[in-house]
């Protein structure tokens, strides 16, 4: 039985390590994409304001791809730092509603998207279970405890 208790903790120290790295690597590449829409904020912001002087269609359209874009970028971001179902349904919502208003597709191709984003909403609110999805992983004696909103019942008795 000691051999086999010395597999688990060897076991257990190797999936730490790997959630480790994994979330490095997500909290880099979130850095990164960060940076990036800076940069690309701050490089054309006053060309796309500049453009919407001249008042025509479709530089506004341009203009609203742009943004659109940017808040796509803001969403992933939001996604890598804290990756749950609500940011993924969120994210996809907005990619979708940016293919309905910015678009030119067939009427089918509108329909099918306005269904898409109908799924998604059906989805938050019927099948999406918080629970669930609100916990993060939880190794016994690692670094990565289990968080709770709640008060410890010693926490609860100094208040009072």
């Amino acid at each position: 039985m000691d051999n086999a208790n010395k597999g688990r903790e060897f076991i257990g120290k190797v999936k730490r390590s790997v959630f480790f790295v994994a979330e490095c690597v997500q909290i880099a590449l979130a850095v990164l994409i960060f940076l990036g829409i800076i940069l690309k904020l701050v490089t054309s912001l006053g060309a796309e304001v500049g453009a919407l002087t001249s008042l025509n269609t479709s530089s506004f359209k341009h203009f609203l791809e742009y943004m659109i874009d940017m808040v796509i970028g803001v969403e992933l971001i939001h996604l890598l730092c804290h990756p749950n179902l609500d940011n993924v349904i969120d994210i996809l919502l907005v990619a979708l509603t940016r293919e309905v208003v910015l678009a030119e597709i067939a009427p089918v191709g509108v329909f099918l998207l306005i269904l898409s984003i109908a799924a998604l909403f059906a989805i938050r609110k019927f099948m999406f279970i918080e629970k669930l999805d609100s916990h993060e992983l939880e190794f016994e004696d690692g670094p990565f405890k289990k968080h709770s909103h709640k008060k410890d019942s010693s926490e609860n008795k100094s208040e009072e």
